[in-house]
């Protein structure tokens, strides 16, 4: 049979079971399936993300291009902060540090996504819970109704709080590729920044920068300048304040909620500048 003869069953045979003959993608193309992809997973699910780890890549066989991958890294990839922060964690498993210089590295600072909301943490749901506690002569119904009120606010907090996880490690893995010291720090106390402007507690957020301040300053890495733009930036931090429900608990004659503070205290910041000139002594 003539070769021809033979491409003309072979177009035929596909035409006849609806496959396709597709040139290969190319890596713009590869990289645009991959973000295609990531969005609807982020989307597919509300109560927690589909992911527990950066594992996007080993799941799927796309060919990525790492300088892209940073690329699209340094940038938003959706108006929703939660599904930008999703696809923006995924990448960071294939994206090639080098490729995040300096001055892209101050600009994404600035352009990290939100966290979700804390909802324990939201005005009217505080005020709603601490006039429940200071009722006078409470029934066993407002008592009731409070604790199943506060349920189903724990029970969207857990949801959120899972849901903030891609934007925390994005900043974390962000942290160990940063270009400069300057940057890490610059990064950490982003992170706090973040915590309180979504009315998380800060506990984890302030001690990571108190790892990073010991680091940098048992090896003198900032100089004075660096040191005092740090002071200044950290204390405009420590003016701003969330206050959220930390717990409740109730009997059958009261019902108490306990309150907490997301902010960073004046303390925090001289423990830091302190760390930074001269290191942690108990290493």
């Amino acid at each position: 049979m003539h070769t021809v003869g033979i491409i003309a069953i072979l177009l035929s045979a596909c035409m006849a079971t609806g496959s396709k003959i597709e040139p290969s993608m190319t890596p713009i193309d590869s990289m645009g399936k991959a973000i295609h992809l990531l969005k609807q997973e982020a989307r597919s699910s509300t109560s927690k993300p589909p992911r527990l780890e950066a594992d996007f890549f080993e799941k799927h066989d796309l060919e990525i291009d790492p300088a892209l991958a940073s690329k699209r890294l340094l940038t938003r990839q959706d108006r929703d902060p939660q599904v930008d922060a999703y696809v923006r964690w995924q990448l960071t498993a294939v994206a090639a540090p080098g490729e995040l210089h300096t001055s892209r590295f101050d600009r994404l600072i600035k352009q990290l996504p939100k966290l979700p909301e804390n909802p324990m943490a939201e005005s009217r749901t505080v005020r709603r819970f601490e006039n429940e506690m200071n009722r006078n002569r409470p029934s066993e119904q407002n008592i009731k109704d409070a604790v199943e009120a506060m349920q189903a606010v724990k029970m969207e907090a857990r949801s959120r709080d899972a849901w903030a996880q891609p934007g925390r490690s994005l900043r974390q893995w962000l942290m160990r590729q940063a270009p400069s010291d300057r940057q890490k720090l610059a990064v950490a106390l982003e992170a706090v920044e973040s915590e309180v402007r979504a009315g998380w507690p800060v506990d984890e957020a302030v001690r990571n920068v108190d790892r990073i301040c010991g680091d940098l300053g048992s090896r003198s890495s900032l100089d004075d300048k660096q040191i005092e733009d740090f002071r200044k930036k950290a204390a405009r931090q420590s003016s701003k304040e969330r206050i959220f429900i930390e717990d409740s608990w109730n009997d059958e004659r009261s019902f108490t909620v306990e309150v907490g503070y997301s902010t960073v205290r004046d303390y925090d910041v001289t423990r830091w500048v302190k760390l930074l000139r001269y290191g942690n002594p108990l290493r």
